[in-house]
């Protein structure tokens, strides 16, 4: 009321710190205005949460068709497909050039059916990790095959197969 008798804006609060000047730096204020959108909580507007649920559904329909045309594929029409990835590690002088250190080939089902590492015949500079999980120690155990028996082994498997997999280009180099 005293805010409105003055003329100020009355939903403008002042607080004052006692035992200081009255001046502008040692004022705070806050607009009631402020305080209810910050104590205010949000909720879902309901047309948000119907097309959410639109969404849900429509994706759990899309993945239930494609569940329903793979269960009409045949068996053998499955066992053709296979899946290869590579990881490669650097050589050369300052690790540009690659080199095979990991083959990891997997059915339609996703069950492994190659995973090795691969000696390099060359020194690594650069065994990026990072990206592809592969040390030293990986290279060096006597699990990790020559690269020409590697390469003997994976076109064995892949005769007669449909490859898939992600940047085969560089992968079958």
């Amino acid at each position: 009321r005293k805010a409105r008798s003055e003329g100020k804006d009355e939903n403008s609060i002042k607080f004052v710190i006692e035992g200081q000047e009255n001046d502008e730096q040692n004022e705070i204020r806050t607009s009631a205005s402020k305080r209810q959108k910050t104590n205010k909580k949000s909720f879902p507007r309901i047309n948000d949460l119907l097309e959410e649920q639109k969404k849900r559904e429509k994706e759990q329909q899309q993945v239930e068709a494609k569940r329903q045309a793979e269960a009409k594929l045949p068996e053998d029409m499955k066992s053709k497909y296979l899946a290869l990835d590579c990881e490669m590690v650097g050589i050369g002088s300052e690790g540009k050039q690659s080199a095979l250190a990991r083959v990891s080939l997997s059915d339609w089902h996703g069950e492994v059916i190659l995973d090795t590492f691969v000696k390099v015949p060359s020194r690594v500079t650069d065994f990026r990790t990072h990206v592809s999980g592969v040390t030293a120690k990986h290279l060096h155990s006597d699990d990790a095959m020559e690269l020409h028996a590697c390469r003997k082994k994976v076109g064995e498997i892949l005769r007669n197969k449909i490859l898939v997999g992600h940047a085969l280009k560089s992968d079958l180099q």
